[in-house]
């Protein structure tokens, strides 16, 4: 009779943790430091089709509610290299991402003055280097300011 109950209380515990898996790991840096809101998703091996998927903890630790079924792992995080991973049982670990350094050329900003000013003595438009240099008569050249409308000349 102990027999039994042992084969069933073991059955009903593999069971049990078969049916309520999750994928549960940590995301940090090269440093060893944890890495906050971290994209960690499930993806169909066959298509790559998203499954699941969470946000890392402030700690860095994230849990998927959902069983590996032979899936990739993708953990993302900006300015950090993207890691895939086989899905192979619940515990995933520590998963290292390392930083993504690019180094940008040239930045070049340039601005321009508005072509409207509004000053206490009244309104400015300049009408060199503006479409309203190309007006053919005054009266147009009035109505495409803003703020101002001509009629009947």
């Amino acid at each position: 009779m102990s027999k039994k109950m042992v084969i069933t209380a073991v059955c009903l515990l593999a069971m049990s943790a078969m049916m309520a898996q999750n994928i549960t790991g940590k995301v940090v840096d090269t440093k060893g430091e944890p890495l906050p809101f971290a994209n960690v998703m499930l993806l169909n091996r066959a298509d790559s089709a998203f499954v699941k998927g969470t946000v890392s903890g402030e700690d860095g630790s994230f849990t998927i509610n959902a069983s590996c079924n032979g899936g990739i792992i993708k953990v993302s995080s900006v300015g950090y290299t993207t890691v895939f991973q086989d899905c192979v049982g619940g515990d995933l670990g520590v998963v290292r991402l390392s930083e993504d350094s690019k180094m940008l050329g040239e930045v070049v900003v340039k601005s321009y003055l508005p072509k409207t000013i509004l000053s206490g003595e009244g309104m400015l438009t300049t009408v060199e280097g503006s479409v309203l240099e190309k007006t053919s008569n005054m009266e147009q050249l009035l109505s495409r300011i803003p703020s101002v409308s001509a009629k009947d000349g």
